[in-house]
């Protein structure tokens, strides 16, 4: 049987409670942003959505979940929350992707010509110590004379 734990707010990290205590103190906020969601797992809670040259209506919400959770008594630790930007450039990363793989075949080439010359290289190491032994081979045996 675990500990006996006892405290005034919250819900010691770990506790069974703490998804369904979430759930229950956060279930009448919503947002009134149509690009913006709030997704709401476990013991957290997430604005994920779309800013379109405004962020004003994304800084709004936040202010807004901010003061609800003020109004009804509950923490907000600012310390694990953390806001995540990410943008695309159109038409730009188009063409620098096909640039980038028209230079990775470039690439690819010349390693295939360079596989090959170190091939033709080989070849022709073979065939000069092929000579090697040729020459060997034709040499005239020596002839001993004994001396009387």
């Amino acid at each position: 049987m675990s500990k006996t734990i006892i405290t005034n707010t919250g819900a010691p990290q770990g506790c069974v409670l703490s998804p369904v205590l979430h759930t229950t103190y956060t279930n009448d906020f919503r947002t009134s942003s149509p690009n913006l969601n709030l997704i709401k797992f476990a013991d957290d809670s997430v604005f994920q959505g779309f800013i379109y040259n405004d962020e004003s209506a994304y800084f709004e919400e936040v202010n807004r979940n901010q003061n609800n959770n003020k109004n009804n008594s509950r923490k907000q630790n600012n310390n694990s929350s953390n806001q995540n930007n990410n943008s695309r450039k159109q038409n730009n990363n188009s063409s620098n992707q096909n640039n980038n793989s028209n230079n990775q075949n470039s690439n690819s080439n010349n390693q295939n010509s360079n596989s090959n010359n170190q091939n033709n290289n080989s070849s022709n190491q073979n065939n000069n110590s092929n000579n090697h032994n040729n020459t060997n081979k034709q040499q005239p045996p020596q002839q001993h004379q004994q001396q009387q």
